[in-house]
């Protein structure tokens, strides 16, 4: 069977650009290592591989998701229905993407693109100067979304580098869920990342409904200036609270 043709013929790479082409809704920028693995789960694969109880190829099969951490990313999917984009390093060798791409597809979950590789020209250096692969990471998160996202659209990372306090300023606490590379994505990450998203879902469907934020505001304090009004108190001081977190 030949790895870059799907089973109905058509080829991974352009199933790949057809689904990049819908970037609507939800995205996930997903790492592997430390978040579909972990060093346990890692460890594991290599002591049957050693041992010569499964292939290489199998090794690498299980390094790239273990089935508990994977069942936490499809519940997440499930609830917030995003999308994947791959900002692993496992994107940068076609046999290693060919694997994860077909761990999740055998879960339902199809990547619809992977983030580009940062250019010599990148600045990439920490707060130290030197080559940081945390600011290598927020700058290609960033890039995709500059590049490929046709509409603006909730959106977080998860990665167990740290990309927010090591990021270099290039990525928010909002967009970000931070693993442990001894634990992945555990059920509680899963819901830190979709409360995370449906914040962002929630503050969206909010923009739209009112126009921009000043229309809200504007709402808000006519409303209460009508109440006050019913109740005599026309003459009171009015303080509107909105909410922008």
């Amino acid at each position: 069977r030949n790895p870059m043709v799907e089973d109905d013929g058509v080829p991974v790479r352009r199933r790949m650009k057809r689904a990049r082409e819908n970037t609507e809704g939800p995205l996930i920028f997903l790492d592997v290592d430390g978040v579909l693995n972990c060093a346990a789960s890692r460890a594991a694969a290599a002591n049957l591989y050693l041992t010569e109880k499964i292939t290489w190829e199998q090794k690498l099969a299980a390094d790239a998701a273990a089935p508990s951490l994977l069942t936490n990313l499809v519940s997440l999917i499930q609830q917030t229905e995003a999308k994947v984009v791959l900002s692993s390093t496992w994107r940068l060798a076609d046999r290693t993407r060919d694997v994860i791409e077909e761990r999740l597809r055998a879960s339902n979950i199809e990547i619809i693109g992977v983030t580009p590789e940062a250019t010599p020209s990148d600045d990439c250096a920490g707060a130290d100067g030197e080559f940081s692969p945390e600011v290598e990471r927020a700058i290609e998160i960033m890039r995709w979304l500059q590049v490929e996202c046709a509409v603006e659209s909730p959106w977080i990372a998860i990665d167990d580098m740290d990309l927010v306090g090591e990021g270099g300023g290039r990525m928010q606490a909002a967009h970000f869920v931070h693993t442990d590379d001894g634990q992945g994505l555990t059920p509680a990450k899963a819901e830190e990342a979709a409360e995370k998203l449906l914040a962002q879902r929630g503050k969206e469907m909010l923009a739209s409904a009112c126009g921009d934020a000043g229309d809200c505001q504007g709402e808000s304090d006519s409303r209460v200036r009508r109440e006050a009004d019913r109740e005599g108190t026309a003459s009171a001081n009015y303080t509107v609270a909105v909410s922008t977190a």
